[in-house]
């Protein structure tokens, strides 16, 4: 079905550049890591793409590609947001990670992720960027091992 005259036409996946950006190459623990999913029209006209807060998606993975955190498990609403995407100007949707586990509903125990190497990669509907690495190092004062998860309504030592 072709657009109504003066109609936007749908951005195919050949003309969106999807990426994964970290703010910075590494985070002390502790420190809230900031990512970007970035989005852009990289043909040559106006085109109209699903911009669906569902769609976009940010994943963290640990050592050996284990799921360590999706930004849509605790988020996962969906709603439609069709926008016209201008070629050249790319949108920017930013993230702030609790550097935590996560699992699809957010209901399991989410803990501390430990220092280690970890990759972003952004994914926009069947749409998957490249990977961006970054890295969790031991914060000052603490030890480099893993989280022990403590009681509920216990808050932690500074």
């Amino acid at each position: 079905m072709k657009p109504a005259a003066g109609a936007v036409p749908a951005c195919s996946d050949k003309n969106i550049g999807l990426v994964a950006q970290v703010g910075a190459s590494s985070y002390r623990s502790g420190q809230r890591p900031e990512f970007r999913l970035v989005i852009a029209n990289i043909g040559s006209t106006p085109c109209t793409r699903d911009l669906d807060p569902g769609l976009q998606e940010l994943v963290v993975s640990g050592p050996g590609g284990a799921r360590v955190w999706d930004s849509n498990d605790c988020f996962p609403a969906r709603k439609p947001a069709s926008q016209v995407l201008a070629p050249g100007k790319p949108m920017v949707f930013p993230v702030s990670w609790a550097a935590r586990t996560s699992a699809p509903g957010c209901g399991a125990n989410r803990k501390e992720v430990p220092p280690g190497s970890y990759q972003l990669t952004g994914k926009l509907g069947g749409l998957t960027s490249g990977s961006a690495p970054f890295a969790i190092t031991p914060g000052p004062g603490s030890p480099a091992r893993a989280y022990v998860p403590q009681r509920v309504g216990q808050l932690p030592h500074r």
